[in-house]
């Protein structure tokens, strides 16, 4: 016969808590990070890119909500697209910087003029960013005009 939850001993129960309240802790980190690699015929036609063509979207969220409005960590494949979107009345700007020791990626980022949109004022509002010959390393976004400190980690993978 099972013991109730309220029977068990202080010592027990603690221990059933603490390894729950892990679990949960856990499983809310892993909504951090970002969703495995999807595509979007649509949008990768816009660049002219194949249809299998890497996608990644980044949903920028409303402080209202009281949510991040970043994936710590994301990855996507040289020659993918990463696509920034504006969800509520957040007016903000992505910028991205290179944080590699060879400097090979932060060259790339000059090649193309720096990498940053415009102020993505309205919900709906997209930014996208075609990784096309990118190096391999680490970019991070930056959320400008959002609270000091909101950022995340681009990790571009070799093709």
């Amino acid at each position: 016969m099972r013991k109730p939850l309220r029977s068990l001993t202080g010592p027990v129960r603690g221990s059933l808590l603490l390894v729950l309240a892990l679990l949960l802790l856990g499983g809310a980190m892993g909504c951090l990070r970002d969703a495995p690699s999807a595509t979007d015929p649509e949008l990768a036609a816009e660049f002219g890119l194949p249809a299998s063509t890497p996608v990644r979207s980044v949903h920028l969220l409303d402080r209202a909500r009281g949510l991040r409005p970043l994936p710590s960590e994301l990855q996507v494949e040289s020659g993918g697209l990463v696509v920034f979107r504006a969800t509520g009345n957040l007016a903000v700007a992505v910028r991205l910087d290179a944080q590699d020791p060879d400097g090979v990626l932060a060259r790339w980022l000059v090649e193309r003029g720096g990498v940053a949109s415009p102020p993505l004022t309205r919900p709906g509002a997209r930014f996208v960013v075609h990784l096309d010959e990118a190096p391999p390393g680490i970019l991070i976004i930056h959320l400008d005009g959002h609270r000091p400190g909101q950022s995340g980690r681009l990790e571009v993978l070799a093709p």
